[in-house]
């Protein structure tokens, strides 16, 4: 049951992190 939740919790900060890369790449690209 815990490393359920732990798992659910990487993938949660994985999904987050993603969506952060992404934006930066985005802001990057309009700054270039």
């Amino acid at each position: 049951m815990e490393i359920l939740m732990t798992m659910i919790m990487k993938m949660r900060r994985m999904r987050i992190a993603m969506a952060m890369a992404a934006m930066l790449t985005e802001m990057a690209g309009e700054i270039m």
